[in-house]
């Protein structure tokens, strides 16, 4: 079979040493200026809030978002997380608002859930939507949504961390009608219903009992918080319809229980955390901190097994991706046992060495190799991992570059041409035109390039 071989060149970036987003963990030496930057940052904070609250108290419509096991109801049904968010009460709750009109989100999700708005049907941190928005990736508090001209029409609410979890909204114009897409309980779209094994759901029953069991539990059981006990109990009761499911041969019911029993255990435990000393809300920062591990993890993993295929990683100087795993199964192992300090302590420092690995994979002389394909949909593949590889440098760029607001309005202009470009390319590939498919991807790849070289990365 014929090769196709063709030149690349990759684009050459500087490291992007991560920032420190805590002074506790900063080395940078900021003491002269700490004060005016902690006051300014407390500023912009209370402004933050008052704009929420003013926006939210002239709310048309307030939903309130929680968290359940799936059901065939769900939209996602049978793809991604096994749990999903309900919209007053409805499982992905396909909801229609009108521009010009302010809405408002009651979100109370569990700590591992951050609720944002977003252009990507998957969710889990991209495609987010901004504009129009205030107080999302949050857990638990008030979201602010107000569509405008600019918002597009079909868009998703999502969980920043986990896949799958959310619906879908559409954006119309005053007046303007819309076709529902999803009707409950319809699991025809490519999703199969989850065949739940007597292993997976055992599981989850143990890890359901570790949690109603651990010292976590204890600090519950111990406080004075209603709420908590409450739900502690709540868990206990649901572990025990999970454990009597099963033994009946109800798989689906007993994993929909024991997975109940997980999340109101998880949600109790949160409601009592640790007694802090530094006045650091380590619950919110641990949260925070998961979500971007994850976002960078998965970026490192593509440009690590890119350089293991084409052979040119040096496995004594790469950061071995079982390590991170680790350090991440070692964080969340912490945040069970409400140590969320420490488990935020050492996500931190994976983070740190993710970012500062990813960067080290663009640094230097910009590289030119021969990439050789045995097909045109292989080549195809290649190009679509190399553009998710530099998309997913964007937020890290912005983050670390802090670019001023006209120059991220552009940015994101050059970021949404790119997603754009992607997905007319995608189309072209599913009619096997791999040929046009592979020039709108690289031209993709090359909107991504300019947004990066926008931020200040050259």
């Amino acid at each position: 079979m014929k090769k196709l071989t063709r030149s690349v060149i990759v684009m050459t970036l500087p490291i992007l040493l991560p920032i420190g987003v805590y002074a506790e963990s900063s080395h940078v030496h900021m003491a002269d200026h700490a004060p005016l930057m902690l006051a300014a940052a407390a500023s912009k904070t209370d402004d933050a809030k008052q704009e929420l609250a003013a926006a939210v108290s002239k709310a048309a419509r307030t939903f309130t978002v929680t968290v359940k096991p799936k059901t065939p109801a769900h939209m996602f049904y049978g793809q991604g997380k096994e749990i999903g968010f309900a919209v007053d009460g409805e499982e992905s709750k396909e909801l229609v608002l009108t521009r010009g009109v302010t809405y408002a989100f009651d979100v109370e999700t569990n700590i591992q859930h951050d609720f944002y708005l977003t252009t990507d049907e998957v969710g889990r941190g991209a495609g987010t939507v901004t504009d129009g928005v205030l107080g999302q990736f949050t857990y638990k508090g008030m979201v602010a949504f107000s569509p405008n001209q600019q918002t597009p029409g079909r868009m998703f609410y999502q969980c920043r961390n986990h896949k799958n979890m959310g619906g879908l909204m559409h954006i119309v114009n005053e007046g303007e009608k819309v076709t529902l897409e999803h009707k409950p309980g319809d699991v025809s779209g490519g999703a199969k219903p989850v065949v739940v094994s007597d292993a997976d759901v055992k599981q989850k029953i143990a890890y359901a009992k570790m949690l109603t069991m651990s010292q976590s539990a204890k600090r519950v059981a111990d406080s004075g918080h209603a709420e908590a006990r409450a739900k502690m109990e709540q868990a206990k009761a649901d572990l025990a319809a999970s454990e009597s499911a099963l033994q009946g041969g109800n798989n689906s019911a007993a994993m929909e229980s024991a997975l109940k029993a997980i999340d109101d255990a998880n949600t109790a435990v949160g409601l009592v955390p640790k007694e802090g000393s530094d006045g650091v809300d380590h619950r919110v920062r641990y949260a925070e901190l998961l979500g971007n591990l994850r976002n960078y993890k998965e970026s490192y993993l593509q440009q690590y097994e890119r350089k293991t295929k084409s052979k040119r990683s040096d496995s004594s100087s790469d950061l071995d991706p079982k390590t991170i795993q680790k350090m991440e199964d070692d964080a969340i192992a912490l945040s069970t046992d409400g140590k969320y300090k420490e488990a935020a302590d050492t996500l931190e420092k994976a983070q740190s060495m993710v970012t500062s690995a990813l960067s080290q994979a663009f640094q230097g002389e910009a590289v030119v190799y021969d990439q050789k394909f045995k097909t045109p949909a292989e080549e195809y593949q290649f190009e679509v991992a190399r553009y998710k590889g530099f998309a997913d440098l964007v937020p890290l760029a912005l983050e670390q570059k802090q670019p001023a607001e006209d120059v991220v309005q552009l940015i994101n202009t050059f970021v949404e041409k790119g997603k754009k470009i992607a997905g007319e390319a995608a189309g072209y590939a599913k009619k096997g035109d791999y040929e046009t498919a592979i020039i709108g991807m690289q031209e993709a790849t090359n909107q991504m390039q300019r947004a990066l070289m926008t931020a200040g990365v050259r």
